[in-house]
């Protein structure tokens, strides 16, 4: 049987056609193994280990004064010298984590986490991402964690103290120094350095477009400002904890964010928090209560700051929201609680949401912070 010599130039074409994007497929693939065995290479250099693992299971159990975190995450411990705080970049090949680091998840799925020696204490880094199909990063995604990683090793190894000040962002970026953002800007008063940092990323997108909403970071300093208080007649710690929370916004932007502070536990008491109501711009917050005050301030350009926190309830709650138009890019804010503690280690739960552009909501979870004290 003879085929039409038409046909057969055309099979030809189309085999050609498909063979060639068969090669653009596996260069692509070959570019992306090389990209992350290069940054692999790259975080080795730097003597941070990458470690492969499926689970991350922290202990949450307040009472708990020694063994803080499984997983050798044990370097808060009383009993770790300072020496043994790894600088580990741990992620599961871009597939999700399984974690109790935070409650009520929703979509956010972790997906890797950064840890060095901050000041002689643990510092850790969370990278979360609502990504949604088979919740499966993509390359390029986990690429921009392991370079993150890689930033921040070689600015802490330049001097923990510039890194430090990134945390607490005296200014927010770049971006907001300029005259159109620069509502933005931190306006800080020097505070205390010293304490634990937890910092938690999390990415958002859009449900249907999936396109990037932005990313959502918080910063959980936690400072003890006494160890030996006088709290009711008992010998007890006091704990500043300020959290810099920081929304990018790359195609949408938000109306609306919600942050509350929680310590509801026995040995654990709310004396003081900030901000209080503000119609704007300059917002003021000033712990005060058994050990000298503690005040800084921030900037929300015209954004209400409604304060809903309980003293008796245990937890500072605030509400921030622009009611003719959507928050400045990026939008700061820098809350704070004033704490005490008698017993066991110190634990505070925080949870955020954003009301986005596009009518959505994404929220944090609850995130469970515990760092040794008594």
């Amino acid at each position: 049987m003879k085929i039409n010599g038409v046909f057969c130039k055309k099979l030809t074409a189309v085999a050609v056609t498909i063979s060639l994007f068969g090669l653009l497929d596996l260069s692509k693939v070959h570019a992306e193994v090389n990209n992350q065995n290069s940054l692999d290479k790259e975080l080795s250099n730097e003597s941070v280990q990458s470690e492969i693992k499926t689970s991350w299971i922290q202990d949450n159990t307040k009472d708990n004064k020694y063994q803080k975190f499984e997983l050798k995450s044990q370097a808060e411990s009383k009993t770790v010298p300072q020496d043994d705080i790894e600088t580990k970049f741990i992620h599961n090949n871009g597939k999700p984590i399984n974690t109790n680091v935070i409650e009520e998840p929703g979509n956010n799925h972790l997906y890797a986490v950064y840890q060095t020696e901050l000041d002689g204490k643990l510092y850790e880094k969370y990278y979360f991402t609502d990504v949604d199909g088979n919740n499966v990063l993509s390359d390029e995604e986990l690429s921009e964690m392991k370079k993150d990683a890689l930033e921040n090793t070689k600015e802490i190894n330049n001097g923990s103290e510039n890194f430090i000040n990134h945390l607490e962002r005296d200014n927010t970026s770049e971006l907001s120094k300029s005259p159109s953002n620069s509502l933005s800007t931190m306006a800080v008063a020097s505070q205390p350095k010293g304490g634990y940092y937890k910092t938690y990323s999390f990415k958002f997108y859009q449900p249907i477009t999936h396109l990037q909403a932005g990313t959502y970071t918080s910063t959980v300093h936690l400072l003890r400002k006494s160890s030996s208080a006088n709290v009711n007649g008992k010998t007890g710690s006091v704990w500043d904890i300020d959290s810099f929370n920081e929304y990018e916004s790359k195609y949408f932007k938000i109306n609306q964010l919600t942050t509350r502070n929680e310590v509801n536990y026995s040995a654990e008491k709310l004396v003081s928090y900030g901000p209080f109501d503000d119609a704007g711009y300059d917002v003021a917050v000033n712990l005060s209560g058994i050990v000298p005050s503690n005040p800084w301030s921030f900037s929300v350009g015209s954004v209400i700051t409604n304060n809903v926190s309980s003293t008796a309830n245990k937890y500072g709650r605030w509400i921030w929201t622009h009611t003719s138009d959507y928050m400045q890019n990026p939008f700061v804010t820098k809350p704070g609680v004033r704490v005490t503690n008698t017993s066991g280690s110190f634990a505070i739960k925080t949870s955020h949401s954003l009301h986005v552009s596009y009518g959505s909501t994404h929220g944090t979870g609850v995130i469970t912070t515990t760092v040794p004290d008594r």
